[in-house]
This record gives structure tokens, C-alpha cells and sequence, in this order.
């Protein structure tokens, strides 16, 4: 029975954990969508290899490095789309594809907040807003919910 109810005490911690997370990025995410926009040079452009989960899957990971500058300072920034860190693809072809429209040298907008320049994405995140709030509203509610009962029932 302790073990039943401490699986389920973690499990409401990795839920408030993970909702925590999500509604930070979520929020970043829609933040992006109104940060001002200036002009990016892209110095690095590649495919970084690398492995995943407990398969040990070979994975592709598009990785761009620009610099750019916001009131005489430079500043330089590798995230492609604000609130999609971490993507990648089992299949070279589409991180290439994803590389192509950065190739090293090329001048492209780049988008910035203008409280912290140093947080910067070259593509501002798509998608639903009310979603990206609701998914991290789901996981708080359970995880507090199954906190709730199990601490209640201790």
C-alpha cells in the first residue's frame, strides 16, 4: 500500500513538474509572437548527430548559430522556432530541408525580446495559444488532484 501511494505521490510531482515546464515554453511561445523583429547574419549552419531513448535511435538535429545586433550591442542566438527545442528527425533528409533556407552567410529576420535581446528565435512559434496554455492546466490540475488524494489517504 506505501508503495502504491508513494508511485502516486511522484507521479503528481512529475505532473506539476511537467506542467511547470510546458505553460514556461507555452508562454515564451506566445511571447514571440509580438517581439520586434531585426536581421540576423547566420554564422554556423549543420546536422548534429546524435542518439535517443532506449533504443540508442539515430537522430538528426538541425543546429543554426546567428548573431545579430539590438541597440549597438551583438548578440548571437541558435534557436530556429521559439517553443520547438529539442527537434529533431530520424531522417537526415528533413533536417537537411529544415537547414536549407539557413545556409552560413545569408541575412535573415530574426525576432527578439526586447527586455532580454539574448533570448531571440528566427521563427516565431505557430499554433494554437489556447493549447499551449490548456496542456500544462490538464497536467497541474491531475498532478495536484493525485497529490491531493494520496496525501489525503496517508
Amino acid at each position: 500500500m506505501i508503495e502504491t501511494k508513494l508511485f502516486l505521490l511522484a507521479l503528481a510531482v512529475l505532473l506539476v513538474v511537467g506542467s511547470v515546464n510546458h505553460w514556461r515554453r507555452a508562454r515564451r511561445a506566445a511571447g514571440s509572437r509580438v517581439w520586434p523583429r531585426t536581421t540576423a547574419t547566420i554564422e554556423r549552419s549543420e546536422i548534429v548527430k546524435d542518439r535517443v531513448g532506449s533504443q540508442n535511435m539515430r537522430v538528426y538535429v538541425p543546429h543554426v548559430e546567428y548573431t545579430f545586433e539590438v541597440n549597438g550591442r551583438r548578440f548571437r542566438g541558435a534557436t530556429i522556432t521559439d517553443g520547438a527545442d529539442g527537434w529533431y528527425t530520424g531522417n537526415p533528409a528533413h533536417a537537411r530541408a529544415r537547414l536549407a533556407q539557413y545556409p552560413v552567410g545569408v541575412r535573415v529576420p530574426v525576432y527578439y525580446d526586447p527586455r532580454r535581446p539574448q533570448d531571440s528565435c528566427l521563427e516565431r512559434a505557430e499554433g494554437s495559444l489556447a493549447m499551449g496554455y490548456a496542456i500544462p492546466a490538464i497536467l497541474l490540475a491531475g498532478g495536484t488532484l493525485v497529490g491531493g488524494l494520496v496525501l489525503a489517504s496517508w
